[in-house]
C-alpha cells in the first residue's frame, strides 16, 4: 500500500497565492486578443518578467510600471492558446497535451493519424517552452524538459516513438539562448536516437546552424566509428561520382592527361 500525501505542510507548501489580488493578462491583438486572471502572487513568484513588470519599486516603494498600477499586463505579440497553456502549468504543474487516436483508424491512416498529433505536440510543448523563456519562468521550462522527454518515450498507437521535428528543433533554437539545456536534449536525440528516416528530403536550411554545429561535435566525439570506414583509402569510390569518370576510373575528365601534374 503506497504511503498517502501528508496532509499537515509547511505554510510555504500550501496554497496561499490564492488570498493574493488578481490580475489581468491580455494575450494578443485588437480583435484577437483575449483576457485572462490569475493570481498576482503566483505568477511574479514563478515569472520574473512578470515580478518586473507588477512589482512596486523605490525605498519607499512609491514607483511603479504601467502595468503594475492599472493590474492589466498586455501581451499583443503572443498567442492566447499558448497562454492557456501556461496557465493550465501554472496552476497545476501539467498539461493535456496528447490526443489518443480512435481504434476505428488502422494501418497508414493509422500513421497519418498519429504522426499529425504528436506533431501538434511538440509544437505545443516547443512554442510554450519558448513563451516560458520570453517570461523567464524556469519552473515551467523545467517541466516542459520532463514533458518532452515523458512524449519521447511513449509508445504510440502504431508502435512506434515520436521525436521532436525539424521545424520545432528549429523553433527552440531560434528562441533560446545558447546555453539552453533543451536545446542539448535535441541534439542528443539526434545523435544516440537518430536513424536515417529523420532526414529524408530535409535541406540544411530546416535546422538551425547552431543545432547541426552541435550534432557534429557529439557525432565526431560520441559515436563509434562506422564498419564502413576503410573505404577512405580507395580513391575510386569518390572518383566514380565525377562525372565521365567510371568506377575504375579508366575514363578521363575533358582535357586530363591522366597525369597528377
Amino acid at each position: 500500500m503506497t504511503r498517502n500525501a501528508d496532509v499537515l505542510v509547511d505554510e510555504d507548501q500550501t496554497l496561499s497565492y490564492l488570498e493574493s489580488t488578481m490580475v489581468e493578462i491580455v494575450v494578443g491583438e485588437d480583435e484577437v486578443s483575449k483576457p485572462f486572471f490569475v493570481h498576482e502572487e503566483l505568477i511574479t513568484t514563478r515569472s520574473r518578467f512578470f515580478q518586473k513588470a507588477l512589482r512596486k519599486y523605490g525605498r519607499d516603494e512609491d514607483i511603479q510600471w504601467l502595468e503594475g498600477k492599472e493590474r492589466v499586463v498586455k501581451l499583443p505579440d503572443d498567442d492566447a492558446e499558448i497562454f492557456a497553456a501556461y496557465v493550465q502549468l501554472l496552476y497545476q504543474d501539467r498539461l493535456p497535451c496528447y490526443k489518443p487516436i480512435t481504434a476505428t483508424e488502422a494501418g497508414s491512416a493509422l500513421k497519418q493519424a498519429v504522426h499529425r498529433t504528436s506533431h501538434e505536440e511538440y509544437d505545443l510543448l516547443a512554442r510554450l517552452y519558448v513563451f516560458c523563456e520570453k517570461i523567464q519562468d524556469v519552473t515551467a521550462k523545467g517541466l516542459l524538459i520532463s514533458a518532452f522527454v515523458q512524449a519521447s518515450r511513449k509508445l504510440r498507437e502504431d508502435g512506434c516513438k515520436y521525436y521532436p521535428a525539424a521545424d520545432q528543433i528549429k523553433y527552440v533554437f531560434e528562441g533560446t539562448p545558447d546555453s539552453d539545456p533543451l536545446r542539448q536534449l535535441f541534439v542528443d536525440y539526434y545523435v544516440y536516437r537518430g536513424h536515417s528516416g529523420w532526414t529524408e528530403n530535409s535541406r540544411p536550411e530546416d535546422y538551425h546552424h547552431d543545432f547541426l554545429h552541435m550534432v557534429m561535435v557529439l557525432m565526431v566525439t560520441e559515436r563509434k566509428r562506422p564498419a564502413n570506414h576503410d573505404k577512405m583509402i580507395h580513391a575510386s569510390s569518390y572518383r566514380a561520382k565525377l562525372r565521365g569518370v567510371g568506377e575504375e576510373g579508366e575514363e578521363q575528365l575533358p582535357g586530363s592527361s591522366g597525369s597528377l601534374i
